[in-house]
């Protein structure tokens, strides 16, 4: 990966403690992969897990994944 690359990694969900599981699955790209901790998007039945090389990329992403989830929320309103 570029410096200025990201991995995102597509994951069907199984079907138990999400949040336990993508906390576990973090935990393992991080020890495997040495990134700042993923972030993540998901619909409950599939996740999008978003990698890093650098914190500030990973503060970037997140920055993003919050504008989108406020603008879907604003779009239902």
């Amino acid at each position: 990966m570029g410096q200025n690359s990201l991995l995102v990694v597509y994951q069907h969900l199984p079907r138990l403690n999400q949040k336990l599981f993508l906390y576990s699955t973090f935990s393992r790209l991080v020890e495997k992969i040495k990134c700042p901790m993923p972030v993540s998007i998901s619909d409950n039945q599939i996740a999008f897990i978003i990698l890093a090389k650098t914190k500030k990329q990973q503060l970037q992403v997140s920055k993003a994944l919050r504008e989108y989830r406020r603008s879907l929320l604003e779009m239902f309103d």
